[in-house]
C-alpha cells in the first residue's frame, strides 16, 4: 500500500508541475534538485486549510540518490498526504529558487503547492 502511495503521490505533484502556468516555476525546481547530489532527505509538509500544502526539502549532501525520488520516499503519512493533496486540488506550484538555501552539509529547497482562487 505504501508504494501504491508513493507513486500517486509523485503522479499527483508532476500533474501539478506540467499545468501550462506552473512550467517554469517547475522547470526552475527541476532544475534546482539537479544540482542536488543528496544522500538523504527530510521532508516537512505545512499547510493553510483550504489554500496552500508547503513542503520543506531538507536533503543532506554527500550522496548520489535522484532528489525527487528521495523527496518522495521520505514523505511520513503517505495516505494522509495524497489525500489532502487530492482535497485541496492545487492548480499553482510555486517555487522560487532565490530561497534555497545551501550550507556546508544541507541543501534547503521549498515549494507551495496551491489552490487557484
Amino acid at each position: 500500500m505504501e508504494k501504491e502511495y508513493k507513486i500517486e503521490i509523485a503522479k499527483e505533484i508532476r500533474r501539478i508541475m506540467e499545468m501550462e502556468g506552473n512550467k517554469e516555476a517547475a522547470g526552475k525546481f527541476m532544475e534546482t534538485l539537479s544540482n542536488i547530489k543528496p544522500k538523504s532527505c527530510i521532508v516537512k509538509i505545512g499547510w493553510r486549510s483550504g489554500e496552500e500544502i508547503s513542503i520543506l526539502l531538507v536533503y543532506e549532501k554527500g550522496g548520489n540518490k535522484i532528489p525527487f525520488d528521495l523527496f518522495i520516499e521520505n514523505i511520513e503519512n503517505k495516505a494522509e498526504i495524497y489525500s489532502f493533496i487530492c482535497g485541496l486540488y492545487p492548480e499553482i506550484f510555486h517555487f522560487n529558487p532565490k530561497f534555497a538555501i545551501e550550507d556546508k552539509t544541507h541543501f534547503f529547497v521549498d515549494f507551495k503547492l496551491k489552490r487557484n482562487g
